[in-house]
């Protein structure tokens, strides 16, 4: 009996042990990005600039005075002759984490401290893809604080809704894949959640994370299931299931989609409407190369695209997913 009860006892710390190890790799996450937003979270100082600044803290202290107040669709008599602020998809208004503004914080500090949360999520979701495409703990790990820290998440660190919506791209990827591969109810949440979170802070980001999701679906799909036939039996109906969270996590976004359809409805006039206007700042067809080699029209200083470099340099890094994923595929 003491021999097994020993025996127990030794299990039981190994398997404590064991658990302690997996959650190294989160917590060098959390410690890493709470010393790269050290400055402001724990010594006072407010580094913000540009957009953040002039546009992002504004929205976020009135937004958080007037619910304080009671008003949770507040009229802004600040913007030309009145404006509903919430109705503008990039003030987040709908966006749930943005709802401990209503705290008796400073506003500076809780958006501090939501920016930094962001890239938290966002390093984490890509560790958790990485697990899931079998990277291992160093990759994955890697994988996490790379697209944290990656040039476009620090270049648009100035813009907090951009970087609160593409901290939900990892992770809407996670949560197709287990719906489309094991038809996960939780990856059905998961995904639908994450697309509307997306939704709710960002107007554009959306297309771009379902692109990524159902890219990592395929990919998925294909090392999975590569001796069940031929592609297309395997991919398109793995993707025929994963638009059902695109549909969910847009339906859910409606709460600000509507209301921001009926703003720019009302606030394109007779003389600006029309799809040329509407399209004037969108990202040029030729210009999507720039998703595979982000300085293939040069770098900030000699720059010769259609529009700007910081602007359209999502860099998707897929050649480098390839090169990784090759060898499974053709094993």
């Amino acid at each position: 009996m003491g021999r097994n009860t020993e025996a127990q006892a030794t299990g039981r710390v190994l398997s404590a042990i064991t658990r302690c190890k997996r959650h190294i790799p989160i917590v060098l996450i959390a410690a890493i990005v709470a010393a790269v937003f050290s400055r402001t979270l724990f010594l006072g100082q407010v580094l913000y600039r540009g957009d953040i600044e002039a546009a992002t803290m504004p929205w976020f202290a009135f937004l958080s005075h007037e619910r304080q107040a009671g008003q949770w669709l507040p009229w802004c008599t600040g913007v030309g002759c009145g404006f509903p602020l919430w109705a503008n998809m990039q003030t987040g208004a709908f966006y749930l984490p943005n709802l401990l503004g209503i705290l008796r914080i400073a506003p500076a500090w809780t958006l501090a401290f939501l920016l930094a949360l962001h890239y938290f999520w966002a390093a984490l979701g890509m560790y958790v893809l990485g697990r899931r495409f079998r990277l291992g703990t160093l990759g994955s790990f890697s994988a996490g604080i790379v697209y944290a820290l990656t040039g476009f998440m620090v270049a648009h660190q100035i813009h907090y809704s951009l970087i609160c919506a593409a901290s939900w791209l990892p992770w809407f990827a996670v949560g197709t894949m287990l719906w489309a591969l094991r038809r996960s109810v939780a990856g059905l949440v998961l995904a639908s959640i994450s697309l509307a979170s997306a939704w709710l802070n960002h107007p554009q980001s959306p297309v771009f994370i379902v692109a990524f999701g159902l890219a990592c679906t395929s990919v998925a799909v294909l090392v999975t299931r590569q001796r069940e036939g031929s592609v297309c039996r395997q991919v398109l109906p793995s993707l025929a299931v994963a638009m059902l969270p695109v549909a969910v996590g847009t339906l859910l976004g409606g709460v600000v989609l509507w209301p921001a359809y009926e703003l720019v409805r009302a606030g394109c006039g007779e003389a600006r409407s029309g799809y040329e206007f509407m399209t004037s700042f969108s990202l040029p067809p030729r210009q999507l190369v720039t998703f595979l080699l982000p300085d293939f029209w040069g770098g900030p200083w000699d720059y010769s695209g259609a529009w700007n470099h910081w602007e359209t340099c999502g860099y998707a890094g897929g050649i480098c997913l390839l090169v990784r994923l090759c060898p499974k595929l053709s094993g």
